[in-house]
């Protein structure tokens, strides 16, 4: 047998990297040898069937590290698999905005401070701010201000997670009578961005526009927009940051899609891509396929987005008119014979689900009411 374990932050050939960067180096190996050109510190070959203990030691810079991955396989008779157990290490299980005090517990004054932090560009503990870990923040918040650290619900900052405490019961009601904590909350329809751009026309400016459209699971939502050159004008309280050519908005905790937009004079073209973050989950920003019609008027397709279970969430606008009995999603895969998935949520735009969407032929989508 064979054991090969790849820790993290390690440099081909021992060169250092940039300054502030993390740099670890393995110091030591029990029994076994560090690879230095490809990064890996190896075990073995052994023979026999003893159990054993496999250890090696990393000493790290003066770069802060909050979590690190680690990966690894064995081979025994000429197969290989992966390295079983824990493939994290955590430095800190408090989230970063978690400052004052530290108690687990993220309050409207730490929230603010850390997503004013993030909006400007500044660091925060001498590192960058991740959008993500915003959003996350402001979830936490949301819901109900106390979190706790849970490394089985995901990669930071999803394993920070919301843990309500709850008030005593009031007298003559009895504890089993108060409401269940919070359901885990899961990756479905956590939102859509989508991105358009509208020439300047009729002495009006150019703009890009980018639809926010949280989902039922959302929490706080965020947007990074990277962009050519410098805007003439932000709205929703967007801040342009000129060091990096990005505009960042939000982190937004109402719950309310949105259209936000950044203008350019005349008819100038202008590049742009983007990330959004929705309750601490990335979701890219991509090109509209609808235009927006208003509240209230004849429902259509807005956009697709592949969730991390492999579904597809189709979202709809128009979605509102409950008079009208609820909109549903349907698909089909010849245009001539529908099957319903389900009702699309309800709110400014509606979230239907494609639970296994077929990957061997085409697939199309439609969103009717009842007749």
């Amino acid at each position: 047998m064979g054991v090969m374990d790849r820790p993290p932050f390690l440099h081909a050939g021992g060169a250092a990297p940039f300054p502030g960067m993390p740099w670890w180096q393995v110091t030591s190996v029990d029994g076994g040898t560090h690879d230095v050109p490809n990064g890996v510190v190896k075990f073995g070959p052994f023979f026999g069937s003893e159990p054993r203990t496999l250890t090696y030691h990393l000493v790290p810079n003066d770069a802060v590290v909050q979590s690190a991955p680690f990966e690894g396989e064995y081979v025994a008779d000429g197969k290989s698999a992966a390295i079983g157990g824990d493939h994290w290490m955590v430095m800190e299980t408090r989230h970063p905005a978690d400052l004052a005090p530290a108690d687990d517990r993220i309050t409207a004054e730490e929230l603010t401070a850390y997503a004013a932090a993030w909006r400007l560009g500044k660091p925060w503990g001498g590192q960058p701010i991740p959008m993500d870990y915003v959003t996350r923040a402001g979830t936490l918040w949301l819901g109900g201000e106390h979190y706790r650290f849970d490394a089985s619900a995901g990669p930071a900052p999803l394993w920070w997670v919301s843990a309500p405490q709850w008030m005593p019961a009031p007298l003559g009601i009895a504890a089993g009578a108060l409401p269940a904590a919070a359901a885990v909350e899961s990756p479905d329809l956590v939102g859509l961005a989508t991105a358009d751009w509208r020439a300047g026309s009729g002495g009006e400016d150019a703009a890009i526009e980018v639809r926010l459209i949280p989902g039922p699971l959302a929490g706080a939502c965020a947007l990074e927009l990277a962009v050519d050159g410098p805007p003439t004008t932000v709205t929703d309280g967007g801040i342009y940051d000129g060091s990096r050519r990005v505009v960042r908005w939000g982190p937004f905790t109402d719950g309310i899609a949105r259209v936000v937009r950044c203008t350019y004079p005349g008819s100038a073209r202008v590049g742009f891509g983007g990330q959004a973050s929705f309750g601490g989950h990335p979701v890219g920003v991509s090109t509209a396929v609808g235009t927006s019609t208003g509240a209230g008027t004849t429902p259509h397709l807005l956009g697709i987005a592949r969730a991390a279970d492999g579904a597809l969430h189709v979202v709809a606008e128009g979605v509102g008119d409950s008079t009208a009995g609820a909109l549903q999603l349907e698909y089909s895969t010849d245009l001539e014979h529908w099957t319903p998935l389900g009702a699309f949520t309800e709110g400014p735009a509606g979230f239907a689900k494609d639970a296994t969407p077929a990957s061997d032929a085409p697939r199309f989508y439609r969103a009717s009411r009842p007749r």
